[in-house]
Formats: C-alpha cells, sequence, structure tokens
C-alpha cells in the first residue's frame, strides 16, 4: 500500500511522457505508485511505459478516447490505493524533491491539498512564475496547474470527483476541482518554493503533431544541475524587477483585472467561469480551443461515463 498514487493522463505524447516517467523515479521520497491512464492511445506509449521496467509504474489504456484530462483521471482514482494523490501531466517534470517536500508540508499544515509555487517555462525558453498570495492560500483568482498538486484521497471522494470539461464554464477540468474545494471551505494551501516545471502543450502549438521532446530533454539535463532551480529563481526575480520599471497601460489594465477577479473570489465567483458566460462561451469551449491549437480534431462534447 503506498502512502502516495501519482496519476498521470497521457493521449499519444510517448516522447516526452518518458520524461515524466523519469522525474517521478527519481523522487527522494520513494513510497509511490505511478499510474499511468492512456486516453486510448494508439502511439507507443504502452511500450515506453514497459520499457521502464518498474513494478510501481503500471499502464491502463482506456478502450474509448475521451478527448481531455477528466476521465482518465477519474479512472486513475478508481485504480489507485494511496492515502495521498499526486497528479502529472504527461508534458510536465518534477523537481527530485517535489513528493517529499509537498508530503511534509501537507502533515505539518494538515491541509486538504497542498500545491507548489507555479513555475512555467515556454517553448523559447522563458520562465515565469504563477500567482499566489501572502498568506500562501489558494483563491480562484489563481491558476494552478494539477502538476503541483499533493491531495488528500478523501477531498476527491468529497468532490466525487473530476467533472468533464463539456459541464463546466472554467478554463479547464483541473481549475474546476480547485474551484468546488475551495467552495467546500477545504484546506488548500501553496508551499512556497518550486517543485516543478509546467511545460504546457497550450504555448506550443501542433505538438501533438510534430512530437518534439528536445525542450524537454534539454531542461531535464540543466535540472541534473543542483542549482538549476536557483538560477531560475534568480532569473525570475531579475525579469520581474525590470517589468516593474516598464509601467504602462497595460500593466494598469493587468492591476484591474487583479482587483475585479478579487472581488469576484469574495462574491464565490470563479473569475474565469464569469468572463466565459459573458462573452457567451459555451461550457468546454477552452479545451475545445486547445485540442485545435495542438493538432488534434475537433471532439463532439463527452460526458462522463
Amino acid at each position: 500500500m503506498p502512502r502516495v498514487s501519482v496519476i498521470t493522463a497521457t493521449y499519444n505524447r510517448s516522447e516526452v511522457l518518458r520524461w515524466a516517467i523519469e522525474s517521478v523515479r527519481s523522487q527522494t521520497f520513494a513510497d509511490w505508485e505511478h499510474i499511468i491512464v492512456g486516453d486510448a492511445c494508439t502511439d507507443d506509449s504502452a511500450e515506453v511505459v514497459a520499457s521502464f521496467n518498474d513494478s510501481r509504474i503500471r499502464f491502463h489504456n482506456r478502450s474509448q478516447n475521451f478527448g481531455e484530462q477528466s476521465e482518465p483521471n477519474n479512472d486513475g482514482l478508481n485504480l489507485a490505493a494511496g492515502e495521498l494523490v499526486a497528479y502529472l501531466n504527461h508534458d510536465d517534470l518534477w523537481f527530485p524533491d517535489h513528493l517529499q517536500k509537498l508530503a511534509a508540508y501537507i502533515r505539518q499544515t494538515k491541509a486538504d491539498l497542498v500545491h507548489a509555487l507555479p513555475l512555467n517555462i515556454d517553448s523559447h525558453g522563458q520562465a515565469f512564475c504563477g500567482d499566489s498570495n501572502a498568506e500562501l492560500r489558494y483563491d480562484p483568482s489563481q491558476f494552478v496547474p494539477a502538476s503541483l498538486w499533493l491531495a488528500r484521497r478523501e477531498l476527491f471522494e468529497d468532490l466525487n470527483g473530476w467533472r468533464p470539461a463539456a459541464e463546466i464554464y472554467a478554463r479547464n477540468p483541473s481549475q474546476d476541482v480547485l474551484f468546488r474545494s475551495w467552495r467546500l471551505a477545504k484546506n488548500l494551501r501553496c508551499h512556497p518554493d518550486f517543485t516543478a516545471i509546467i511545460l504546457a502543450s497550450g504555448g506550443r502549438p501542433n505538438c501533438y503533431v510534430e512530437r518534439d521532446d528536445s525542450q524537454h530533454a534539454e531542461i531535464w539535463n540543466q535540472m541534473q544541475n543542483p542549482r538549476f532551480r536557483e538560477q531560475l529563481a534568480i532569473k525570475l526575480v531579475t525579469e520581474s524587477a525590470r517589468k516593474l520599471k516598464r509601467l504602462s497601460s497595460t500593466h494598469l489594465s493587468a492591476r484591474i483585472s487583479r482587483v475585479v477577479d478579487r472581488r469576484l473570489v469574495k462574491m464565490g465567483l470563479h473569475p474565469d467561469a464569469v468572463r466565459n458566460r459573458l462573452a457567451f462561451r459555451r461550457k468546454g469551449w477552452w479545451i475545445r480551443h486547445l485540442r485545435e491549437l495542438r493538432g488534434l480534431p475537433p471532439l463532439t462534447n463527452r460526458k462522463a461515463s
């Protein structure tokens, strides 16, 4: 009975999946299982998983493609044995101390879910940091990818799992999970450190067609340098200082948007959902947009089974 169940939903990106798996196997916290759920994969994902020859890692391939992560993640939950659940998107990477730090933090804070500080690297190699607050507590004005989470299993039981994109106005199912947890007054905490790198496919057009993992390989090699995280943090601070000197109407607009978001949060509303409804966007529009951007075919609305 492992303490942590790591769940990865994947579809036909075995070239980056191998790096995600490697980052799990490199964890200093060793009490884990890794459940990889293929969304009816037709590439060599099963062979890539098997090549690691690690009994802690198993691959389950869905017979029918769902088209987004919510239902594969629910499948992973049904297969999970751990008291704690972590997610790792197939294109993201963990630093070796990710699970160790978050497991200690969830025990220390008695939180229902903890997450690391968001750290993204775009297709050009530019790093940028997401939002948190002085209290290090989640609120719906923040975007926190699932690869940063560690949660108690009971949280997902209280939520009845993930909701499909076709049923929500929020940008994607992961943010809907956080929003519903917040609405239930769950204890959601931010760990004050970078423990993972987000390499989102949404900023990499046609990545499912081109299937290029050269940036993942390069970043993985850099992560073997013990000072790489420190170097990234210094770069982020330096860039932030430069941006503060370049005050413009764009910055003013962003500050106004931030104030509006905070007001909506105080009213118990998700800012993304409000914006999408005011723009007359249909539920699940963001996932449909992402599929087109990634080079995947259109998808009809899918409901959870």
